[in-house]
């Protein structure tokens, strides 16, 4: 089911999740990816995708003294993350089967970046991973970047 939706994800039809405030227990928050035409100049059969994360908003309660005596309680929502629109180049759907899966969690774990298991599947604590691993690197998203298939070794990169 998950890997059907990351297939679905690719082409713009479904949600994937993102890191929450406190990871361990919270669910991670909605994130729409979608997939658009390659950008002018983009290699031929490319694949590309618009990633867009919503604000992150927190309820702020604050009890301020009137008075001696008297507390008014103030709530305001403020807005810990902004909104963040990525657009970034990702493996094309045909290559993200059970066995790249299956490798790109083996490559996670090599690098101390995943602790699940193997299961060919993109399950949420493989989505977590791949959302932290490609945050360190400046594209906080669930879906992985051409870029971040490299680093792992995953796609052959292109000689100069």
């Amino acid at each position: 089911m998950i890997r059907s939706c990351l297939m679905v994800l690719l082409l713009g039809a479904c949600a994937a999740t993102g890191p929450a405030p406190n990871e361990a227990t919270a669910p991670l928050p909605a994130l729409t990816a979608t997939g658009i035409d390659p950008p002018e100049g983009a290699g031929p059969g490319s694949c590309w995708v618009r990633d867009v994360s919503p604000a992150v908003i927190e309820t702020v309660t604050d009890q301020v003294e009137v008075s001696p005596s008297v507390f008014r309680t103030d709530t305001v929502q403020v807005i810990v993350e902004e909104r963040r629109e990525l657009t970034f180049e990702v493996p094309c759907p045909v290559v993200l089967t059970p066995d790249f899966i299956r490798s790109m969690q083996r490559a996670l774990i090599a690098r101390g970046a995943f602790q699940g298991p193997v299961t060919g599947e993109m399950d949420a604590g493989t989505l977590l991973a791949i959302r932290r691993w490609q945050a360190a690197r400046g594209v906080p998203s669930s879906v992985v970047s051409l870029e971040t298939a490299r680093m792992l070794g995953l796609v052959a990169v292109a000689r100069e």
